[in-house]
């Protein structure tokens, strides 16, 4: 098998055999993100709620303790036999499902300047006034879900590792909006190590190889079908480490 296709020609080829040979599949229900899912119910002040909820917990157990109640007791979204896998990374994702994805930093803490400064920067103007209010109703499924946790800026402005970073809302035409984190803004991109395998994240090699594994897959075996999978909240499974989720916090509204 060729290892790539590396001309016109042989793209031209691989399309065209597509196009005589894919079965066509009937097109499947709207995805999570084109329904617009009704929220939970809402209030201004359940957010305020939750974190002092969470404050007092923070207060009564502390950080680690805090940490690891909060997320390593869920229900893990990883298969316990994920280090068996006849894959090269089993192990790196047996790891990370262990001990949490870790969020380094190649520079030092924040002293209490620049996390005072962080805070009273507002967020995005999407996130400030556009989307405010869907932008609160979705932080508070995530915190219900486990995915996020909202506590008091006192409660955490002595913690060594604490970063904070404004939040944003995305526009997406025919679907709900979607909510970022501008870590670029506050630093954290930049100064965070590269410890991911370099095949962890491949940019604009995705069509070439779906043509080549359509265009020299066995005939035998009948027409060649495609299924894309999208996890659900994918970003949000894994849990992260204690000192990671200190250094991507975030500012809402």
């Amino acid at each position: 098998m060729p290892s790539n296709l590396s001309s016109l020609t042989s793209i031209t080829t691989a399309v065209n055999y597509i196009k005589s040979n894919v079965t066509p599949l009937t097109p499947s229900l709207p995805s999570k993100q084109m329904k617009l899912s009704t929220p939970p119910v809402f209030s201004a002040g359940e957010l305020g709620k939750l974190a002092q909820h969470f404050a007092q917990e923070l207060t009564r157990i502390g950080w680690p303790r805090f940490h690891c109640t909060l997320f390593h007791h869920q229900i893990s979204s990883t298969n316990a036999n994920i280090c068996h896998i006849p894959h090269p990374v089993a192990p790196l994702l047996h790891r990370l499902a262990t001990n949490g994805i870790p969020a380094p930093s190649a520079t030092p803490p924040w002293s209490f300047r620049p996390k005072d400064a962080a805070v009273r920067r507002d967020p995005h103007l999407s996130a400030s006034r556009l989307y405010s209010r869907f932008l609160l109703e979705d932080m508070y499924d995530m915190v219900r879900i486990g995915f996020w946790l909202v506590l008091p800026y006192s409660a955490i402005r002595h913690q060594r590792h604490l970063k904070i970073s404004p939040s944003g809302v995305i526009p997406q035409r025919e679907r709900r909006p979607r909510t970022i984190v501008d870590y670029t803004f506050s630093g954290i991109n930049q100064h965070s190590p590269d410890i991911a395998p370099i095949d962890a994240m491949q940019f604009g090699q995705a069509l070439q190889c779906c043509l080549q594994c359509l265009a020299y897959c066995n005939p035998s075996y009948g027409p060649p079908r495609m299924a894309k999978i999208d996890l659900a909240d994918g970003y949000y499974r894994p849990p992260p480490q204690p000192g990671s989720c200190l250094r991507t916090c975030r500012h809402p509204p």
